[in-house]
Order: C-alpha cells, then sequence, then structure tokens
C-alpha cells in the first residue's frame, strides 16, 4: 500500500511535465556525428528556427518511414523560414550516423543522438514501458517547431508507433 502510494504522484508529475507550447527548452547534452561531438540542444537551436523530429528509434520499421518526407522537404521547409531540421532519437552518435546515411539524409537533416536520454527525460517525453522491447528507455514519438530557445509547436503521437501528428504534412501546416 505504501509503494502504490509513492508511485502515483510520480506518474502525474511526469505527465505534468511535458513540454508544450511557449515552453523553454530544457538544458540537454546531444551527440551530433560521433561521441565527441557533443552539444547542449539549447545551443544547437540558438538564434534559428529548428524543426525537430524525436522518433522512438534508428532502424525500427515507423522511424525508417517516417523521417524520409522530411528529407525529401527541406528545401521547402527551408523556403518557409525553417533554418534546420533534425531528428532525435536515444541511440548511440554512431547508430544515428549511419541511420542518417542508410537514409541518405546528406547534410540536410541533422541526426541528434540523445543517448542517454537526457533531452527526452528534461522535455517529459520519455516512452514508458519499452525498456523489455528496445533494451533502454527511449524518447516518444513527437515533433517540435522550435524558435531560437522556445517551442512554438509541438506534436506527440498518442500511440508511437504511428505517425499521426509528426509527418511532414503536420509540420507544413505549422508554417
Amino acid at each position: 500500500m505504501f509503494a502504490r502510494r509513492l508511485l502515483r504522484p510520480t506518474f502525474v508529475l511526469t505527465r505534468d511535465m511535458t513540454i508544450k507550447a511557449g515552453d523553454k527548452l530544457p538544458s540537454a547534452t546531444v551527440t551530433l556525428s560521433n561521441p565527441g561531438d557533443k552539444k547542449d540542444i539549447k545551443d544547437f537551436c540558438k538564434g534559428k528556427k529548428t524543426l525537430l523530429v524525436g522518433v522512438v528509434g534508428a532502424f525500427t520499421p515507423t522511424c525508417d518511414n517516417q523521417i524520409p518526407p522530411f528529407v525529401a522537404a527541406v528545401d521547402d521547409l527551408k523556403a518557409k523560414g525553417v533554418n534546420q531540421v533534425a531528428v532525435i532519437t536515444v541511440n548511440d552518435a554512431f547508430v544515428c550516423t549511419k541511420w542518417g546515411e542508410s537514409m541518405t539524409v546528406g547534410d540536410k537533416v541533422t541526426m541528434l543522438s540523445d543517448y542517454k536520454a537526457e533531452f527526452a527525460k528534461a522535455a517529459g517525453l520519455e516512452l514508458p514501458g519499452v525498456e523489455e522491447k528496445l533494451g533502454n528507455l527511449r524518447s516518444t514519438r513527437f515533433m517540435m517547431l522550435i524558435n531560437d530557445d522556445t517551442v512554438e509547436k509541438i506534436s506527440v503521437e498518442e500511440n508511437p508507433g504511428e505517425v499521426q501528428v509528426t509527418g511532414i504534412d503536420t509540420a507544413k501546416t505549422w508554417l
């Protein structure tokens, strides 16, 4: 009975802490192309309009299908004011780099490794219950439009196995 009481408020607090439009980005270390190339997500977005797409995992079927339309639309997104498009996932930098290569993102989309789930936790976007299936804590599927250090728009998938509100069509309606 005592343990139940402790768990219940923790769940409620996690849900209440999910980042929303108007919030400032939390500080969290992400890795770019290799383990030594680290940057705070706030610095990565500083002074830019960033479309940030959060996915559950590299080389997973839904994520593999979600990202190519963003790569194809980068020029259109930039013409509408986006400075950079980035994909963030709780995988290591080597996996992110190879995944980006497999989707031929080139220099159009930046692949960000949140390998310790620092950003996912700080933003309240953890995906509970996937450790048994995928081996570690993951981020849920989300998309944010960030202006400098402020979240302008955010969509979070109700079912992280689907792309309903985090695809390129939704991104285009935001611009």
